[in-house]
């Protein structure tokens, strides 16, 4: 196990006694608000689509929840409502620049606001400009998905890394949760797959084809490499089902932007078997 070493930012100095874990104040200006939700989908006959399975959270998907990285490490609480959001509580654990091997940890004490950034991939995102370790976040259910570069915070002597997806505590998912999560992931895996599918329809260009192609077998590689840290995953398979339903949302709002619907999966009739006369 490797030891905690605590770091103080000389900035916090003041008023401090002791030893710590290291901080930062940040202020951030007030979060905007979002963009609409894209207009309906319709199909290549100006038909309305079947509207879609799944159904991009809210702010209140993780408000007032406790989050943590990878399941396991660092500590993030959001509070918000309708179109707002903000961090009340933030702390990275990190590498000892000075001595590799030793953790470390970086607090926000104070929080920071949030802007709202729209969904440009189907979910609502947000920025929080930390001077620090600017983050980006999208809005998952009971989670986030955390985008940003390896920070090196060099006045703490401490390296982090914010990237991942942030959620409960890996041990504290039940048993009787896991038929839900399973459904969901499940319902993911169907309208990735049916999306993926019309995209592919929707394009003659070879190298779009391609593309399409090409970012589908990295959100799998991408999955893989997130959700093998993510605490008890072989167990609850929770960041799987959250990362598959971010894709499905990143695919639809692909369709949405190129205006292709989704043709409603039909049921297979059985033949009717053929009656016998009467003797």
């Amino acid at each position: 196990m490797r030891s905690m070493v605590p770091v103080l930012l000389p900035i916090l100095l003041l008023g401090l006694a002791g030893a710590g874990p290291v901080s930062a104040q940040v202020v951030l200006q007030g979060a905007v608000s979002d963009s609409a939700v894209p207009p309906p989908v319709t199909t290549g006959t100006g038909q309305r689509a079947a509207a879609p399975s799944l159904r991009p959270p809210g702010e209140d998907a993780v408000s007032g929840r406790d989050l943590v990285q990878s399941g396991s490490s660092g500590s993030m609480r959001l509070e918000g409502g309708d179109k707002t959001l903000r961090i009340v509580r933030l702390s990275f654990k990190g590498d000892l620049i000075s001595s590799p091997g030793e953790a470390c940890q970086v607090d926000v004490p104070g929080g920071a606001a949030l802007e709202a950034a729209g969904r440009p991939a189907g979910v609502l995102r947000y920025k929080a400009a930390l001077p620090m370790c600017p983050i980006t976040l999208d809005i998952l259910d009971g989670a986030v998905s955390v985008s940003g570069e390896i920070c090196a915070v060099t006045a703490a002597d401490c390296s982090i890394d914010p990237s991942g997806l942030w959620g409960p505590p890996g041990g504290s998912i039940r048993g009787d949760q896991l038929p839900r999560i399973e459904r969901a992931r499940r319902q993911a895996d169907e309208q990735t797959r049916a999306s993926f599918k019309a995209l592919l329809a929707a394009t003659k260009d070879k190298t779009e084809t391609k593309r399409i192609a090409s970012g589908q077998a990295g959100f799998s590689s991408r999955r893989e490499e997130v959700c093998t840290h993510y605490q008890r995953e072989s167990v609850h398979g929770f960041c799987a089902a959250r990362l598959t339903e971010a894709r499905a949302f990143a695919l639809r709002a692909e369709l949405d932007r190129l205006g292709v619907g989704i043709s409603p999966r039909r049921r297979k009739r059985r033949r009717a078997s053929p009656r016998r006369a009467p003797r």
